[in-house]
């Protein structure tokens, strides 16, 4: 009931905010058309004179952020848009036409904006639209989005005329090609001499954005790379912003400029404190593969996480979390912050406090703080809890209060989840319960209320909520996927005869396709996978029939298990279920 008021009083909040910025933009469009009407009556009464307008507006300008999948997506700032809308002579019409590509809520509307006015468009509304209708579009690489037709005529319509765009519109552009993946060669080539003119490329975001972009789509164009990287080491300082996503950029693309990579490391020691959940996040994950680790780095780095951790979103503390596991980087602080950070926001998010009476533990917070983490609550992705929980098993840092949470969050969240997440959250729950059970044997008076019967059955109760789910979906999952999840479930190993059957069968259906594993490549090869499978699968044969039905199965693929297993009886099996989560 109380989250009902909540809703309704955020409701009646928003409503009055909307009403308060139209019938303000309404005044300021009667005062605009006053004084051009009042201009026009001066000039009437004046001699004739000819005029000549110079118009040279760019596009919108756009903050560049991370998603989930590796990948990164942008932030609209409507701040130097409105700020050139100000310093231009635009018509009254075009300045309501802008407003409506600016105030536009979702892909649907700025659509029907587009269908309205798409005649009446500029240069400056064509970028408008197509950089807000990407920001608004969930996924702008998706089919649905690129085949658009609005879109498409837009995008072909600012390719024609290229030429008219200056050095920030031509690099937005390119930007925007290359979020929906469709920057051709063909387009670059033709652009590259515009680009690389000694007095066009005189601003350091349009040379990030250019950066950014060829290192999206993984384009290593060599001269243009050089020349862009050397036109950033020109630059005595760069934003925050900047800075961290052309080190991102230099970084994915193996730029040999190690001259550049040096100072932008050194900027990076120096204002890392200050960055943002983005720009950390970007700096974290140049390290996880790519960079040598530089301690110094991602020390500042760290500052800015914890002192910040709260205000993080879970895509990016995931994010940050995953990169330290890979680069191997291990801070204290830094695990503790973001730790607390989570189990508060997953706490603030189920309980929420009372405006009235604060919960104890819990300052009184903005009604607009409490909102916003309720809807962090209910956005959090079965991705963002895999990486989380993964994370911290691969480090050993896994706090049992915040693993029971984000756990029952994946329960609740299972029947969409998808194989990765649930290979990885498996992995994550198997180290969970070996950590508990050493626990519990080192020191039994410490687990007084967790016995060994309790931690059985608690690792009982998830397979059987998860392997129903695997079962319908098994040829969504890869071989090694399966294999993985054999291994975490013999660690502990399940005993329970309900469950043994069900991960008997899994593996049953899998073993016809053995031959599509990466470790497969050869006969050799797959023979010694199949050992490797066989043995995972092995234990929960507890029945004669069960061992029959896995011999079958692989005498089907023209594979003598049996004789298989005596030949490398002397090898001890790969255990290793980590090495086949994909994140």
């Amino acid at each position: 009931m109380i989250l009902r008021k909540k809703n309704i009083w955020f409701g009646l909040v928003r409503q009055v905010y909307v009403f308060q910025t139209k019938a303000t933009f309404a005044r300021a469009v009667r005062m605009k058309k006053l004084s051009l009407a009042h201009e026009a009556e001066s000039a009437a009464k004046a001699p004739e004179q000819e005029l000549e307008v110079v118009k040279t507006i760019s596009p919108p300008k756009p903050t560049i952020t991370r998603a989930s999948s590796g990948g990164h997506s942008e932030l609209f700032s409507e701040d130097r848009l409105i700020q050139e809308l100000k310093e231009a002579d635009e018509s009254v019409d075009s300045i309501v036409i802008q407003r409506e590509l600016l105030i536009a809520e979702d892909f649907k509307t700025i659509m029907s904006v587009y269908e309205q006015h798409h005649s009446s468009f500029g240069i400056v509304h064509l970028c408008t639209f197509l950089h807000r209708a990407l920001n608004l579009s969930k996924k702008p690489n998706a089919p649905e989005v690129r085949e658009n037709p609005n879109l498409k005529a837009v995008t072909a319509n600012l390719k024609a005329n290229y030429l008219k765009l200056n050095d920030y519109g031509l690099s937005n552009l390119i930007f925007n090609l290359a979020r929906m993946k469709d920057l051709d060669k063909e387009f670059l080539e033709r652009v590259t001499p515009r680009l690389m003119c000694p007095l066009f490329m005189t601003n350091e975001t349009s040379i990030t954005f250019l950066l950014w972009s060829l290192a999206k789509l993984d384009l290593h164009k060599e001269d243009l790379i050089q020349y862009l990287c050397d036109k950033i080491l020109q630059f005595e300082k760069i934003s925050l912003i900047n800075l961290a996503n052309t080190f991102w950029a230099a970084s994915k693309l193996n730029s040999k400029n190690e001259e550049l990579i040096k100072k932008l490391e050194g900027m990076i020691v120096e204002s890392g404190a200050d960055f943002n959940q983005i720009s950390t996040s970007l700096v974290f994950s140049c390290y996880d593969e790519r960079l040598p680790l530089n301690m110094d780095v991602l020390d500042a780095c760290a500052l800015a996480v914890i002192e910040n951790a709260h205000d993080y979103t879970y895509r990016n503390l995931a994010n940050i979390l995953n990169s330290c596991t890979k680069a191997k980087y291990e801070n204290p602080n830094l695990l503790t912050a973001i730790s607390n950070a989570i189990a508060k926001k997953l706490q603030r998010g189920m309980n929420p406090p009372n405006e009235e009476q604060p919960v104890r533990g819990f300052e009184k917070v903005d009604p607009a703080a409490v909102k916003r983490d309720q809807e962090l609550i209910d956005k959090i992705k079965d991705v963002d809890i895999a990486q989380i929980l993964s994370s911290f098993a691969k480090m050993r840092k896994t706090s049992e209060d915040l693993f029971r949470i984000l756990e029952t969050l994946f329960m609740d969240k299972i029947d969409t989840a998808t194989p990765a997440s649930i290979t990885a959250v498996t992995y994550a729950h198997s180290m969970f319960c070996m950590d508990l059970h050493m626990q519990f044997r080192e020191n039994s008076k410490q687990f007084v209320k967790r016995t060994e019967k309790n931690l059985k059955k608690f690792n009982h109760n998830y397979f059987e909520v998860v392997l129903p789910f695997v079962k319908a979906s098994l040829e969504k999952f890869s071989v090694e996927q399966v294999y993985s999840i054999l291994i975490s479930a013999n660690k502990p190993r399940v005993k329970k005869r309900e469950v043994c059957r069900q991960l008997v069968g899994i593996a049953a259906d899998m073993i016809p396709r053995l031959a599509e594993s990466s470790h497969a490549k050869s006969p050799r090869e797959l023979e010694y996978f199949a050992f490797n499978f066989y043995k995972a699968v092995e234990p929960f044969a507890i029945k004669e029939e069960h061992r029959t039905l896995l011999v079958d199965k692989f005498s089907s693929i023209n594979l003598n298990i049996t004789r298989i297993a005596q030949t490398n009886s002397h090898r001890l099996p790969q255990a290793k279920s980590e090495d086949h989560l994909f994140f």
